[in-house]
Formats: C-alpha cells, structure tokens, sequence
C-alpha cells in the first residue's frame, strides 16, 4: 500500500498596512492526501484527497458601474457598495434585504458583509471555509493478446 499525505500552508498577508489587501490566490490550509492498494485480481483501487481552507473572494457587481468598459455578464470585477441597514438613508426596500441577507444563517458572506457596511466591498475580503474532494479511481488489468 502506498500513502503520502502533505499539508501546506499559505503565509497571511500583512493586514496591518492600511492598503493592503490579500492575494487572490491567497489559502490558509490546503491537504493532500493520496494512496493505492496493491492489485488483487486484475484490480487496483487508488484515491485521492484534496481539501482547501481559506481561499479569498470579493462581492462584486454585475455592471460597468465605475465606467472603467470592464464589467457585464461573466466579467465582473467592479466593487460591490454594502447598503448599511441602519442608516437612516437608505431606502426601506433595500433594508428589508440587506436584514434578509444578514439574517440568514446560512449566509457564509455575513462576517464579510458586516466588516464593510455602509463602504465599498473590500477586495478579497471574503474567506471560504474548509472543502475538499475525493477521487476515487478502480482500474483493471485486460490481456488482449495471449503473450504480451
């Protein structure tokens, strides 16, 4: 049998610098495991795990909003504006939302929404949780001709 297992991990960024933002390709944790079993009757049974924690995202808008010619369906990259619901100036159809959105408790983004009320959404300032796959691969061995 055969197993390997690594475990890397990304260094933070500096957020002590006030325009500093993380990475993209920014991870905290991502584990790699991999393994085979020794052929029994022509089988073999080999798999493989990759789990990652910690990779950034950033709420963005679906529109040129900034004027830059960047921006529309598939090519998002303007800042989203987070509407605070407490302030007095925002209108009551986007409060009812934005206390929707916040009280959901499925809602992986609250954290990163809270951080930037009533601003515009930090760049990578979103972090996903820990996931991963599994690859399981079962291969078999076929003689076609009789020497080979």
């Amino acid at each position: 049998m055969f197993l390997a297992i690594r475990k890397l991990s990304c260094l933070q960024s500096d957020t002590q610098q006030p325009f500093h933002k993380p990475p993209a390709n920014q991870f905290r944790h991502k584990v790699e495991a991999l393994g085979s079993l020794p052929t029994f009757k022509g089988f073999k049974l080999s798999g493989r795990f990759t789990g990652i924690g910690g990779t950034r995202y950033t709420l963005t808008v679906d529109a040129d909003i900034n004027g830059d010619f960047v921006g529309g369906p598939g090519n998002d990259n303007d800042l989203a504006f987070i509407f605070d619901p407490n302030d007095s100036k925002t209108p009551a159809a986007i409060k009812a939302s934005m206390a929707k959105v916040l009280s959901n408790p499925d809602n992986r983004a609250a954290d990163y929404i809270r951080k930037n009320l009533g601003t515009i959404a930090d760049r990578n300032g979103g972090e996903n949780p820990f996931s991963g796959i599994f690859d399981l691969r079962l291969t078999k061995d076929f003689k076609i001709y009789q020497k080979q």
